[in-house]
């Protein structure tokens, strides 16, 4: 199984690169429509480089970012620029914070997927449940299941900028968790020497059934009435959503 710390480690110095940041304001204009006034305290779980939750934080008083990879959070930390957001290596699995202690968590770009099994992401949403307040908002998104077979498995990619080139293949996995994948990433990254230095990591994210999702809210405390799913007639305003399950969850 691949280490979630050391896979995005190594990509950490070029991950902003070759992702896309204005897709981002997808995410932020959902939020910007979702949020109510006074948003005390906000939580971002696996905020990676910490881009998308410095967006965020302009919507509520205090924000934290957290990540387990210490890569993404040395990136995070260098490029903290919002006074009331600050940024903590930490599992999302077994959160630090006091009880009832955030009115918003969010954790988006499909990062509960990365995590190892089902058991995982059920700790992940106890934990989530433990530290958001009564009428709080617990808003993520994961895989379709088809985004895994149909777009993903033999999914080619190439990019390049000024400085490299990104190559990315992926690939399903696994017989017995049908909707496992792992996406394979070279960098190239040139350095001051004017050589390139080849980075290769290797990513696995896996994704389950609706009901999964829905079954597991459930059992650690959200009621079946506070799930909802974001409309996929929403994925023409919001098209970073399209082949994800979007959930918005109130406590």
């Amino acid at each position: 199984m691949v280490d979630i710390n050391m896979a995005f480690r190594d990509i950490s110095d070029v991950y902003d690169r070759f992702n896309n940041a204005e897709a981002y304001m997808d995410w932020f204009g959902l939020m910007f429509q979702l949020l109510p006034q006074g948003t005390q305290r906000f939580l971002d779980l696996g905020c990676g480089t910490g881009l998308l939750t410095q967006m965020l934080a302009a919507l509520a008083d205090e924000a934290v970012g957290i990540d387990v990879d210490s890569g993404m959070i040395d990136k995070a930390l260098k490029a903290e620029t919002v006074e009331n957001l600050h940024f903590e290596q930490m599992d999302m699995t077994t959160l630090t914070f006091a009880d009832e202690s955030f009115t918003l968590l969010t954790a988006f770009l499909d990062t509960l997927c990365f995590l190892p099994n089902l058991a995982s992401i059920k700790q992940t949403l106890a934990e989530a449940y433990r530290v958001l307040k009564p009428g709080g908002l617990f808003v993520f998104d994961v895989w379709q299941p088809e985004q895994m077979t149909d777009v993903f498995d033999g999914f080619n990619y190439s990019d390049v900028d000024e400085k490299g080139a990104l190559l990315w293949h992926s690939f399903c996995t696994s017989e017995e968790e049908p909707y496992q994948v792992e996406h394979y990433l070279t960098v190239f990254d040139e350095r001051e020497s004017g050589f390139y230095e080849r980075l290769e990591t290797t990513l696995t994210e896996r994704t389950y059934e609706l009901e999964t999702y829905r079954q597991a809210l459930m059992q650690v405390g959200f009621a079946e009435a506070n799930i909802q799913l974001l409309d996929e007639a929403a994925w023409e305003q919001y098209p970073e959503f399209a082949g994800r399950f979007v959930f918005i969850v109130e406590k």
